[in-house]
């Protein structure tokens, strides 16, 4: 009753740590949006992307961080039905703001 067709590409809009090696690691909830909820933390990169605040995102979750590395507020599109087989590389990756940790802009 409430099902109804999907894209097959989803886009997310995430804040990473790229870490010195390049790999990347999602930041938790406290570290992006200073909460435990992870859709309020979501709601907040999406709003700056929207509102083309992602510097200052980028640059206030790079100060708090403790790690060495550099943040970035992206979109990040994926094939959902690949993903679930296992081919879990993004079809496309938009980066609004990249600022390296430890940096106030």
């Amino acid at each position: 009753m409430f099902a109804h067709p999907r894209a097959r590409v989803s886009r997310f809009h995430v804040a990473v740590l790229i870490d010195p090696d390049g790999v990347e690691h999602r930041l938790d909830p406290g570290q992006v949006g200073g909460t435990d909820q992870p859709v309020q933390a979501a709601m907040t990169v999406v709003q700056a992307i929207r509102s083309g605040t992602s510097n200052a995102l980028c640059a206030e979750i790079a100060a708090d961080l403790e790690l060495e590395g550099t943040v970035e507020v992206a979109s990040v599109d994926y094939d959902t039905i690949a993903w679930f087989r296992g081919e879990q590389q993004p079809l496309d990756r938009t980066v609004h703001a990249r600022c390296p940790t430890g940096s106030v802009q």
